[in-house]
């Protein structure tokens, strides 16, 4: 996000651990319960910018519809809140993503709640991981401006030092990211995401046809940005906020279940480190995960 948008979800978390009388418990209620107002606050510590000052908002209103009235400049209205709601869920990782690892060895080293957040978060600021959709939003946008998508495209090329393509490529699916099919199908329901899907598909064909490469979540939720009016960087908060959800349950199922242990020390073995994470990937990728993951992701 812009440093004010995550200057404000960072500042939030520590407000609410300086706050927390309790932030040292591990006791798994309590960590439940800070893991919930950890969200909350991620979301409504951001402005309002569409639909209301957020003033008539209540504990009951979806994270979904909470969160798009302080990303799109326009008020919320079902469809796009369920498509929203959506993104949230597709962006649960199965512990391949950096963040997710961050935020785990903060965890096994004993952190408290907010300290594994704040792990999570250092890693999820990165041109690779939480950053990447505000690039695939901007080239969505070029070529819904008109702009000739091969010429886009080779400007992507060019910026990224010849590198993958914003929105393209996802290693541990190599067919297509099931979570970007998901997400785009949702929106292809949405009369006024017509031009930015014709967009995705004009890229989306000359990628296929020329790298073989296939959309990834980076590109649908850019898609999803672009298509509801959303500032380039609103991926990046939807990212934070969806990960730090899960996040939260992640820790509790930590310290229900890691025996009273000394913290884990960094593993001096890289070579063996690397084949565990390959094989780790690989039977992810045989199994079918529930959850998606993958580069960066």
């Amino acid at each position: 996000a812009s440093a004010g948008d995550r200057d404000r979800q960072l500042i939030a978390v520590t407000a609410l651990a300086a706050a927390d009388p309790l932030r040292t418990s591990l006791d798994p209620a309590t960590v439940a319960g800070a893991a919930e107002r950890m969200v909350a606050g991620m979301v409504s510590v951001l402005p309002v910018v569409g639909g209301g000052d957020g003033a008539s908002e209540t504990d009951d209103d979806p994270l979904a519809l909470r969160l798009h009235r302080r990303l799109a400049p326009t008020a919320p209205t079902q469809s796009a809140v369920d498509i929203l709601n959506a993104a949230l869920v597709l962006l649960i990782d199965h512990d391949l993503a950096v963040s997710t690892l961050a935020a785990r060895a903060a965890a096994s080293a004993r952190a408290t709640p907010y300290g594994v957040v704040i792990a999570g978060m250092g890693a999820l600021d990165s041109p690779l991981h939480g950053n990447a959709s505000r690039a695939a939003h901007r080239l969505l946008a070029r070529v819904v401006a008109g702009e000739d998508p091969a010429r886009v495209v080779a400007d992507a090329v060019v910026a990224g030092s010849g590198g993958p393509v914003p929105g393209f490529g996802q290693p541990l699916y190599p067919d297509g990211d099931p979570r970007a099919r998901a997400l785009l199908d949702l929106l292809a329901a949405a009369a006024s995401a017509a031009p930015v899907l014709s967009a995705v598909e004009a890229v989306s064909a000359l990628l296929r046809d020329r790298a073989g490469a296939h959309p990834n979540i980076d590109l649908a939720l850019g898609a999803l940005t672009l298509a509801h009016g959303m500032r380039d960087d609103a991926g990046e908060v939807i990212f934070a906020t969806a990960c730090d959800r899960l996040r939260g349950a992640r820790r509790r199922r930590v310290r229900r279940t890691a025996p009273p242990a000394a913290p884990r020390r960094p593993l001096h073995r890289p070579a063996l480190g690397m084949r565990v994470l390959r094989l780790g990937t690989s039977a992810a990728a045989r199994a079918g995960a529930d959850v998606p993951g993958g580069r960066g992701r």
